[in-house]
C-alpha cells in the first residue's frame, strides 16, 4: 500500500534509521553537521512562512560597487567566469577594500584606485556628459 510508505519524520531520522538498518552504507557527508546543528524549526509543508520584515543584507563593498557602476563601464560580470578571472570591477573593489583595510576612508580609497585604474577605466556617457550622443 502506498499510503502505509508515507515518509515520516525529519531527514535525519530517516536517514539515521537506514543506516541503522544497512539500507545506507556510509553516511551522507552532510549528516554530522546536521546531526551537531538540527534546523531550529523542523521542515514541515504544511507550515506557513513566517511574516515579517526581510532584514536586508548588505556588505561593505557594496556601496564601493555601486558608485563604481554607476560612474564607469564594466564588463558583464558571469558566475562562470574561470577561476583567476576577474572583472575591473571586481579587481577594482578589491583594490578599494585593501586600501580601506590600510586606514584610507571610503572615498579616498575609491579615488586611489581610479588613479591605479585610470588605462582601463571607461566613463559612462552620460546625458550630462560632453559630446553624448543619443542612439
Amino acid at each position: 500500500m502506498a499510503s502505509s510508505r508515507h515518509l515520516k519524520g525529519t531527514v535525519l531520522a530517516r536517514v539515521r534509521d537506514l543506516l541503522k538498518s544497512g539500507v545506507l552504507k556510509e553516511k551522507p557527508i552532510w549528516f554530522d553537521v546536521v546531526a551537531t546543528f538540527p534546523p531550529m524549526v523542523e521542515a514541515d509543508f504544511d507550515r506557513q512562512p513566517e511574516r515579517g520584515n526581510v532584514k536586508r543584507i548588505t556588505f561593505p563593498e557594496d556601496s564601493i560597487r555601486t558608485r563604481f557602476l554607476t560612474e564607469y563601464e564594466s564588463e558583464s560580470c558571469s558566475l562562470w567566469q574561470e577561476a583567476g578571472n576577474h572583472s575591473t570591477c571586481d579587481r577594482f573593489v578589491d583594490k578599494c577594500m585593501n586600501l580601506i583595510g590600510e586606514g584610507s576612508n571610503e572615498s579616498q580609497a575609491f579615488d586611489q584606485a581610479v588613479r591605479l585604474f585610470k588605462d582601463e577605466l571607461i566613463p559612462l556617457q552620460t546625458r550630462n556628459s560632453p559630446g553624448y550622443e543619443q542612439k
